[in-house]
């Protein structure tokens, strides 16, 4: 606990405060989805999503390949 109050210290909050920026914009996309398409029953259905998705499978196939 001790390295962690250090790390917080030597680091200051705006940085900390990173994760929650990414999560807020994250939620705030999957909140679009489901304004776009109250009936959405997966987010790999909405265009954004997809899109995501699709742009990253290839680095994601190389990650499991990778592993195996």
């Amino acid at each position: 606990m001790e390295s962690a109050e250090l790390a917080r210290d030597q680091v200051g909050a705006p940085v900390l405060r990173v994760p929650l920026l990414i999560r807020a914009r994250f939620l705030g996309k999957i909140k679009e989805a489901f304004e776009r398409n109250p009936a959405l029953a997966n987010l790999l259905l909405d265009p954004y999503f997809a899109g995501v998705v699709k742009k990253a499978q290839a680095a994601w196939r190389n990650v499991v390949k990778t592993a195996i």
